[in-house]
């Protein structure tokens, strides 16, 4: 699961938002696509139940998604490393 301190709730707000404050707090993954975006993705909103909020990209790799195209989370991701 993604940042214990927000609701399953409050990440779909944020990610309906496209608030880009919180990227780096969590990751939104889409069963049906495949993919997994930080949470200000411009990419079209999926609907509430084919979402899964992870903590960490590694945690996405590892239930089979990828990265978005659009938003490229492992830039941030990396960018954090430094």
């Amino acid at each position: 699961m993604a940042n214990p301190s927000l609701s399953r709730e409050e990440m779909l707000r944020v990610m309906t938002a496209r608030d880009a404050a919180y990227d780096g707090q969590f990751l939104v993954g889409v069963r049906t696509t495949g993919v997994y975006c930080l949470p200000s993705c411009r990419g079209r909103l999926p609907k509430p139940e084919n979402v899964e909020f992870f903590a960490d990209a590694e945690s996405a790799r590892r239930t089979g998604l990828r990265p978005c195209k659009r938003c490229r989370p492992e830039d941030l991701e990396r960018s954090e490393e430094l």
